[in-house]
């Protein structure tokens, strides 16, 4: 018997099998609406509730024959993109399916690369794969903090609500001299904020008003007061916490800065920025891990939710570990 030729996974190949768009192939596709991009393996993930074959299967017929997805083309630029899971985004066709069954969801593009985005994207839904695995923990993304009481209307309403503006005291450097330069901006994290609370002990709860993703495109420090640095952000997330700007503009309490690198090296820079604009004393709220530059050449990371179960580095300060922290009893 003869076996039918796969398709060539890098171009759309339909041919004309027939199908019907099911109320299961929405939840297959509808993370993502607030994750932009996804690899194969984590969609399987987000649909735990599935068979991960018939997912990995019916994600060819929604591509191929539905075009209710797409791979971004960018998402093959790696060396090794034939071997790793395929990377996929919404169509327009596939959002307007979703609109027409009622399942849209409000989005908040953004003008970051791929390699970017993506990172950022892997990282949150991690984040959620955590929760699946964990279920005595609540959780509560984006969509449920700007839905709740606790959240000002001004906010809730915003075309931006995630920008968060701050007046402070920016600290710099111009050839050895100490300078300070008194900014009015606004900051904006690369993810949405999110939170976990475990209901049984309800004052047990974690919340991240984003997540700052890394890829070394940033300096650490300018004698420019005006360039975008990591210090220059550093310091205007301090100044919001210490006029309780997360609370005021989420409703959010008991912030951390979750920091992710491409590299152990990078992490470390990072945590030594840190450690300079506290003057060696370092911060609870920031927190640090890194990952592989799965961009380039690196496979992704497993869809296990280890961003949620692993042990955060911070500066001056001991190891936390999110699951801990919840009192949830770690095996």
């Amino acid at each position: 018997m003869q076996t039918a030729p796969k398709r060539n996974r890098f171009v759309i190949e339909a041919k004309g099998i027939p199908y019907r768009i099911t109320d299961t192939d929405l939840d297959i596709i509808d993370p993502l609406q607030p994750y932009k991009y996804a690899p194969s393996s984590y969609l399987i993930a987000l649909n735990p509730n599935l068979h991960p074959q018939y997912v990995k299967n019916r994600l060819t017929i929604i591509r191929h024959e539905m075009g209710l997805i797409a791979c971004p083309s960018s998402s093959w630029h790696a060396a090794n993109a034939r071997y790793r899971p395929a990377v996929y985004q919404l169509t327009e066709k596939g959002r307007q399916v979703l609109a027409a069954r009622g399942r849209a969801r409000r989005t908040f593009p953004t003008n970051e690369d791929f390699a970017h985005e993506f990172g950022v994207c892997i990282t949150a839904e991690s984040f959620a794969i955590g929760v699946q695995k964990n279920p005595e923990i609540s959780f509560f993304d984006h969509e449920a903090i700007l839905a709740s009481k606790r959240c000002p209307a001004n906010t809730r309403l915003s075309n931006t609500p995630f920008n968060l503006p701050i007046t402070f005291k920016y600290h710099y450097e111009v050839r050895g001299q100490k300078r300070q330069k008194e900014l009015e901006t606004f900051v904006k994290h690369d993810w949405m904020p999110f939170g976990f609370v475990n209901p049984k002990k309800p004052k047990a709860q974690i919340f991240f008003p984003g997540i700052e993703f890394d890829r070394h495109t940033e300096s650490g420090e300018s004698a420019d007061y005006s360039t975008t640095t990591i210090s220059k952000k550093v310091q205007a997330i301090r100044a919001l916490a210490a006029n309780d700007g997360y609370f005021e503009h989420y409703g959010i309490p008991n912030t951390f800065i979750p920091w992710v690198a491409i590299s152990e090296k990078r992490m470390t820079q990072l945590m030594g920025i840190v450690e300079k604009v506290t003057g060696g004393k370092g911060s609870k709220m920031h927190l640090f891990t890194h990952t592989p530059d799965f961009a380039s050449f690196e496979s992704f990371p497993p869809a296990d939710g280890s961003m949620l179960t692993r042990g955060w580095k911070r500066v001056g300060h001991p190891d936390l570990n999110i699951l801990h922290e919840l009192g949830i009893e770690l095996l």
